[in-house]
């Protein structure tokens, strides 16, 4: 996890092994047996560092935005030649976190 939030950071500082969970990653594949080799094509196709999202099965890559698309692209190509449904989604990060406005009366 401080991997992930040094990179988080600054992105210089971000390694593909960030992502790796071992505590949970290896004992939820049975449920996902996919996951491992998309997880690999998308550090293969750009990403700095991939893992699961929460509870799965939602897996995440994490790239420079100037990747963004050749992953995204590259991500769709991994599901369909996996056979697993499923959608990509091109994100931008919220830069902003959370906003506290003053009610007006």
């Amino acid at each position: 996890m401080g991997l992930l939030v040094a990179g988080l950071a600054d992105a210089g500082q971000l390694i593909a092994e960030a992502g790796d969970d071992r505590l949970h990653q290896d004992a939820r594949s049975h449920l996902f047996p996919e996951a491992p080799a998309l997880l690999a094509g998308l550090r293969a196709a750009g990403a700095l560092t991939s893992f699961w999202s929460g509870a799965g099965p939602s897996l995440l890559g994490l790239c420079r935005s100037a990747d963004a698309e050749a992953v995204g692209k590259e991500g769709a190509g991994l599901l369909a030649a996996a056979g697993v449904p499923g959608h990509v989604r091109v994100l931008a990060p919220d830069l902003d976190g959370v906003v506290v406005e003053p009610v007006h009366h």
